[in-house]
């Protein structure tokens, strides 16, 4: 999405977006990270460790304090995506771990 952003948000929204077209790949790597954490909550809930849950209620209570924190202009905004999807991945991974740790 990074070498296509400029076609493609000008096909999705119009020229009146084209200043969007940097945030596109950035954004699309934050979905990316965030799209992995979703798939390690369903195996979580799956395996019925739903404590996970509570995790990322936190690191969404996180995201918002955030959000009213860095608002002021788009690279604040996306640095707030990208840092959430990464520390969230990170904290699913890190459950994943912890828990096969105390089994073997």
């Amino acid at each position: 999405l990074w070498v296509f952003a400029g076609p493609l948000v000008e096909v999705a929204f119009g020229a009146d977006y084209a200043r969007a077209k940097h945030w596109l790949g950035p954004l699309s790597l934050a979905t990316a990270l965030y799209a992995l954490t979703w798939v390690y909550l369903f195996h979580f809930l799956s395996l019925g460790r739903t404590r996970f849950a509570l995790v990322l209620a936190g690191l969404f209570a996180a995201q918002l304090v955030a959000f009213a924190l860095a608002h002021g202009s788009p690279r604040e905004l996306v640095a707030v995506q990208l840092v959430a999807a990464a520390v969230s991945l990170a904290a699913a991974e890190g459950w994943h771990l912890v828990r096969h740790a105390r089994r073997g």
